[in-house]
């Protein structure tokens, strides 16, 4: 009689194998996974409020141009407690928003090395879009929590994101490290993309502009600014109110927006942005606006 052991080989029905993954039909998915935590839900829970796109609660809540409202202190506590600056390690909203980023720097990483083992004709261009996902998702990071552990492509073990310091960059070197993942998607990416949620050459520019002004680099700052205004592509809407209409979206004011989606199969619309849509009819935000390269509160970016 011959053993049968055939059955211990089978193809995995639930996850992708490295040359399935590598496969230019996959690619796309691979890249848009990394798109999808843009709007802070990774995990199809009720949460993802806790970690919207706009960082409404880091900012705006904690400044003193926004109250938290809802049904009194007592509804999202946490986001109260923010509020008066009585915050701690178990708050919600912070190890929600942490958890999002790194996940989207995750999902970066790994369509990043998708990319580089395969032959798909529009390689360079997608590395370059994650090489800015990776900025933006480590910008966040940076303007909320500091001194963040710094992880690229070249860690393939998730396992080992635990074991990387928070330390092994000064604050300065950390900016350069997102600087440089701004400047990468700027050298490869085109002038323009047929698809609204894909970033172009300009809209790491202003990135790149954002990070000068945290490094103080005044005289660089500036320049990028000019590049992006002088480039004649974006300009503000006659009246402000505008820019928040349907049809107003990803108009000539908005150089970069997240792409919520509904009825996509997620439970709930949660694809729909629930971390910004908390009054009807909700929306989304964008998250660089022609207006400023400064970090606004309650902006994403």
């Amino acid at each position: 009689m011959v053993a049968r052991n055939d059955f211990l080989n089978e193809t995995p029905v639930g996850e992708l194998t490295p040359e399935q993954a590598g496969d230019p039909a996959n690619i796309e998915g691979i890249v848009i996974s990394a798109y999808a935590v843009l709007d802070g839900q990774f995990d199809d829970a009720s949460s993802g409020l806790n970690s919207g796109c706009s960082n409404w609660q880091f900012g705006d809540v904690v400044s003193d141009d926004a109250y938290k409202g809802g049904g009194g202190t007592g509804d999202q506590n946490q986001i109260h407690l923010m509020e008066i600056f009585n915050t701690n390690s178990t708050i919600l909203d912070f190890n929600r928003k942490w958890l999002a980023l790194y996940e989207g720097v995750k999902r970066s990483n790994q369509a990043i090395r998708v990319l580089e083992n395969s032959e798909y004709d529009k390689k360079r261009e997608r590395i370059a879009e994650m090489r800015f996902l990776c900025g933006h998702y480590y910008f966040n990071l940076k303007i909320i929590y500091n001194r963040i552990p710094y992880i690229d492509e070249t860690v393939v073990d998730a396992s080992e994101y635990a074991y990387i310091s928070n330390h092994e960059y000064t604050s300065e070197q950390l900016w350069e490290k997102i600087l440089d993942d701004f400047k990468a998607a700027y050298d490869v990416l085109p002038d323009s993309q047929s698809d609204a949620g894909r970033p172009c050459k300009l809209t790491a520019r202003a990135y790149m502009a954002k990070v000068y002004l945290y490094q103080q680099r005044w005289q660089e700052c500036a320049a990028a600014c000019d590049e992006v205004i002088q480039s004649g592509k974006y300009a503000l809407l006659p009246n402000f109110r505008d820019v928040f209409l349907p049809e107003n979206d990803n108009s000539q004011e908005i150089l970069f927006s997240v792409q919520a989606s509904i009825n996509d199969g997620s439970p709930n619309n949660y694809n729909g942005n629930p971390g910004d849509r908390l009054l009807p009819p909700g929306g989304t935000l964008s998250l660089l606006r022609f207006s400023s390269p400064f970090p606004e509160p309650g902006e994403c970016a």
